[in-house]
């Protein structure tokens, strides 16, 4: 079994976020897990990774105070990883009309935010996958401990 070193160390990136602006998503450019063939079949799935992946870009973008709308790199830590992954795998919140996210949904998200990361930090992603495969298993013990 391969083991992963979590004393995660920043190095300097290549590329910039805004590198990859006009790269159009596709499942081709997802990071690899075995978590996700558990969720082949599930089209939200699919669409969850989308999201994620769009919501890297999404959130550089910041309006000026006359509404121009500027795209601004960002670069982030393992702390920020940590941050974001925990709000989206561990996320209970209800929403209106739908409410909880599945696992499946939460999971998509961070797997599909994390490709876009590795596309400039493909060593803090790596960091990041093993963070929320960890949270995953933490979830899944926590809300489906019958089904082993």
């Amino acid at each position: 079994m391969d083991t992963f070193d979590f004393s995660y160390r920043a190095s300097k990136s290549v590329c910039k976020s805004s590198d990859f602006l006009n790269v159009e998503y596709t499942p081709s450019l997802l990071l690899m897990t075995p978590i996700t063939a558990r969720f082949v079949g599930d089209p939200y799935h699919h669409i969850a990774c989308e999201n994620g992946f769009c919501c890297y870009f999404q959130n550089m973008v910041v309006v000026e105070c006359d509404g121009r709308e500027v795209f601004e790199n960002r670069y982030y830590t393992a702390g920020d990883v940590d941050t974001f992954l925990t709000a989206i795998v561990c996320e209970h919140k209800d929403y209106a009309g739908v409410g909880s996210r599945s696992l499946s949904w939460r999971v998509g998200v961070a797997i599909g935010w994390l490709s876009a990361l590795a596309l400039t930090d493909r060593n803090l992603a790596t960091y990041g996958l093993h963070a929320m495969e960890t949270l995953f298993q933490i979830e899944e013990d926590q809300n489906y401990p019958f089904k082993r």
